[in-house]
């Protein structure tokens, strides 16, 4: 193989104390290079396959990381439809709770949010008045108290 005649820029202190250890800097360097490049006959290391597998390395976690946020967004929106479903009862049920009249406004945001007849979710309110005191229903959470009166969510 030829050899091509390259020039490096080196601070003349380092040359120095190389050519008092290395005998033949052209062969040095030489050999480094091939050695990081993987191309040596003793080398131990091959960098260039360590870099592939670095890259496999650094793509794989980009790729969790991606996963995690993907995830993290996906609980961030269930959070806050289930703070939606829950103010949207809790606004209806307060309201009934201090004043005990059905607000029209908030009974036709909460049949849409909850996505329960207007019929059901009046007698709902009715009913979870009366009797959550007794029964130790947490009135603040829809799909207790859907559970208690209402029916089964799943």
């Amino acid at each position: 193989m030829t050899k091509k005649r390259v020039e490096l820029s080196i601070e003349e202190e380092v040359i120095e104390k190389a050519k008092q250890q290395i005998p033949n800097l052209s062969q040095f360097f030489e050999n480094c290079l091939k050695a990081y490049l993987g191309t040596h006959i003793n080398s131990v290391f091959y960098t260039s396959n360590a870099q592939e597998t670095l890259n496999t390395i650094k793509d794989a976690q980009t790729a969790l990381y991606l996963m995690t946020e993907r995830n993290n967004v996906e609980d961030n929106i269930k959070k806050a439809e289930a703070h939606e479903i829950n103010l949207a009862w809790r606004r209806l049920y307060t309201h009934y709770r201090d004043t005990r009249t059905i607000n029209k406004n908030y009974l036709e945001h909460a049949v849409e949010v909850l996505g329960v007849p207007e019929v059901e979710l009046t007698d709902i309110v009715e009913v979870c008045f009366v009797f959550s005191r007794n029964d130790g229903v947490d009135v603040t959470e829809w799909s207790e108290v859907y559970k208690q009166y209402g029916g089964d969510e799943s």
